[in-house]
């Protein structure tokens, strides 16, 4: 054989030794959970219980035990206080297990126990009902999800039928709300870093993040404008959740169908995901673990993270 003829055969060969490791490498999407329709929300509790927003039909909790047993666990139309047009958007859970719930349909903020007990905590604001409240997020403190406060995004009617999308702080200590200074130009999913000093904000129609300093109450900065080719749909960010690295965020890209981590002080995209043709419209990161919830398929998806 000549040498030619043997370098030739060991760069191929080298080549699919490289090709075969990344292969290997690559994570694989799997099917977790079906029967979320709308699909809206996915959260975690500390022992790994999922709990889904619009499980089988709209205004329901779904459960999902770590052992994948997955039930209704309640109806908001049946608990919820007589109210008939509940549609939970996002779901959050504190450290005593209880879930926190944008109610969308009713523009009500509540939480309901482990008994099925629910509580209103917001409804209002300056005399007002909110129209819908879209989104919710709650702030850490010392590393647990509990804590003074609540951030969430509500639509309000501020004169004639012009109707307006803000964000919102509740604070569970004297349990009164506060503007933030932010409107909103379209739908918002809305995440605290970690250490609850940052919320991380998606302005959906803008293709734009946004960060506020919590802890100085300052104004919002632009994180990252994650549109392009001059179109305004290329993008559509719809979900947001902490990664498992410190300091970054996941972002779940509707239309490019892809999930990426965006830097919290650089705004730089960490790494590209992609999600093999399906839209993402929400995320949660339990263990070593990304769950995205997919609109399409009405189904949550679990994707294996390298650390």
């Amino acid at each position: 054989m000549s040498p030619d003829r043997t370098r030739v055969l060991v760069a191929i060969a080298f080549q699919i030794l490289i090709a075969s490791a990344l292969q290997a490498d690559e994570p694989t999407t799997q099917l977790w959970a079906t029967g979320i329709s709308p699909a809206s929300a996915v959260t975690f509790d500390r022992q790994g219980t999922a709990f889904v927003s619009n499980y089988r039909r709209n205004g329901t909790i779904g459960r999902i035990l770590p052992n994948g047993t997955a039930s209704i666990w309640c109806d908001l139309n049946k608990i919820a206080m007589g109210q008939s047009d509940s549609r939970p958007t996002s779901i959050a859970i504190d450290t005593e297990g209880r879930l926190v719930v944008a109610d969308a349909g009713n523009g009500r903020l509540l939480r309901i126990d482990r008994e099925k007990n629910v509580t209103v905590l917001v409804d209002r604001f300056d005399g007002l009902a909110f129209e819908q409240i879209q989104a919710v997020a709650l702030r850490p403190r010392l590393g647990q999800l509990a804590g003074a406060d609540i951030a969430f995004s509500a639509t309000t009617q501020r004169t004639g039928k012009e109707l307006e999308t803000s964000l919102f702080a509740f604070d569970l200590r004297t349990a009164t709300v506060r503007q933030l200074p932010f409107e909103l130009k379209g739908p918002v999913s809305a995440t605290f870093s970690p250490d609850g000093k940052t919320l991380v904000v998606i302005e959906s129609s803008q293709n734009q993040v946004w960060k506020y300093n919590w802890d100085q109450e300052g104004e919002f900065k632009l994180l990252a404008k994650l549109g392009g080719n001059g179109n305004p749909l290329d993008a559509k960010p719809l979900g947001i959740c902490p990664s498992n690295q410190l300091g970054s965020v996941f972002v779940a890209m509707g239309h490019r169908q892809e999930v990426i981590e965006l830097h919290l002080e650089s705004g730089q995209t960490l790494r590209t995901i992609p999600f093999f043709g399906q839209h993402g419209v929400a995320c949660a990161v339990f263990g070593k673990s990304l769950y995205v919830v997919v609109q399409e398929k009405e189904a949550v998806f679990r994707l294996p993270l390298s650390q």
